[in-house]
């Protein structure tokens, strides 16, 4: 009995702390996002004026590797922000456990 109800402690607990999760990410992903954006769109800016200015081939490969990872830094952000902002954290819990849920729950 006591495996049961430290189980069920856990398995609440978790819940509670996934739903704070998907509430913390909700809140703090939009302005983290529009802020490292912002950033990332006048790194272009300066890199495209220091490409413009480079006198040397060298200089402007070095520029252009620069952008180039800049670019995938930004859709792979991007892309990562979008898939955690699509799962559902507080109901995945229940997916991952709800199973064992109602087993138990069905024992008692």
């Amino acid at each position: 009995m006591q495996r049961f109800l430290l189980a069920m402690s856990q398995l609440l607990a978790a819940r509670d702390a996934a739903a704070k999760v998907t509430e913390i990410l909700r809140t703090m992903v939009g302005p983290i996002l529009t802020a490292l954006g912002g950033a990332a769109t006048i790194y272009v800016i300066i890199l495209g004026c220091q490409f413009a200015k480079a006198e040397d081939d060298n200089k402007r490969r070095d520029i252009k590797k620069r952008i180039w990872n800049l670019i995938i830094g930004i859709v792979a952000m991007f892309t990562l922000a979008t898939l955690c902002m699509s799962i559902k954290w507080d109901s995945l819990v229940s997916q991952m456990f709800g199973y064992a849920w109602d087993d138990m729950m069905i024992r008692v």
